[in-house]
């Protein structure tokens, strides 16, 4: 049973920061990541937004916040090749051509 999220103190809490920094932090030293910034959203509210390490192995990274911008240069293919392909896998679950 999966739980809605509830108002502040109306409920129980989805959401332990502390953890999530934890859990956050170690994932992203165990692939190596120098730096992520990462961002939880309910409804139009976000709910949690943090920075981890620096934007750069090197030696001018910064540390990293949740307004820090990403170069994601060739990430972006599979995801235009991805949305490019749903309405023609759409089609054909439809039946329509």
């Amino acid at each position: 049973m999966s739980r809605r999220p509830t108002r502040r103190g109306s409920g129980p809490r989805l959401l332990d920061p502390g953890r999530l920094d934890q859990d956050l932090a170690e994932r992203a030293w165990a692939a190596s990541a120098p730096g992520l910034a990462v961002a939880a959203v309910v409804g139009r509210h976000v709910c949690y937004a943090r920075g981890f390490g620096a934007t750069s192995v090197e030696a001018d990274g910064v540390p990293v916040t949740p307004e820090t911008l990403f170069h994601i240069a060739s990430t972006t293919k599979p995801l235009t090749g991805t949305a490019g392909m749903r309405p023609q896998e759409w089609a054909g679950l439809g039946g329509a051509r």
